[in-house]
This record gives C-alpha cells, sequence and structure tokens, in this order.
C-alpha cells in the first residue's frame, strides 16, 4: 500500500496528502506523472478486491454509545444535525 492516501481522478491525475506524524495535514501533491498514476490505479485496482460494502461493515461493527462517536446514517454518511439557517432580513 501507498505511504499516503490519495484521490485518483478518471485515472488520468492523482492527488496524494501528506500528513505529519499526529495526523496534521501539511498539504497536497498533485501528479499527472504516467508512472505515478498508473501506480495509483494499481493500488485501487487491488484494494478494490478486497471491499466491503458500507451496510455490511456497519453490521459487523457492534454499535456503542461512546462519547464522541459519530453514529452513521443507513447510507454510510455520519449523521449531523442540519445548519442553522438564517433569518431573513
Amino acid at each position: 500500500m501507498p505511504e499516503n492516501d490519495f484521490w485518483l481522478f478518471d485515472s488520468c491525475l492523482l492527488v496524494a496528502f501528506h500528513f505529519d506524524d499526529i495526523g496534521t495535514a501539511l498539504g497536497v501533491e498533485v501528479s499527472e506523472e504516467p508512472a505515478v498514476v498508473l501506480r495509483g490505479c494499481q493500488v485501487r485496482d487491488a484494494a478494490w478486491h478486497h471491499e466491503v460494502r458500507t451496510r455490511d461493515f456497519q453490521s459487523s461493527v457492534p454499535r456503542t454509545s461512546r462519547p464522541g462517536c459519530v453514529p452513521l446514517c443507513e447510507h454510510g454518511l455520519p449523521d449531523r444535525p442540519s445548519p442553522p439557517r438564517r433569518a431573513a432580513a
């Protein structure tokens, strides 16, 4: 697996994320270099064979009520309250 998390866009552009040892974001590196993008495609394709559907993963993890845990909705996204609406001026 690669050292950094990355996003791959249309198998043509790779954006690698860099973090320090405590997880603070240091920045991103954008590459269209064929060898870099090809490696990203290979990693994605290898990882895809090990994918687990969100619903299956959620059902395998016991629910807890630990402080600071964000419950997941049925779509696998964090359940967060809507932002407050602004009053009309």
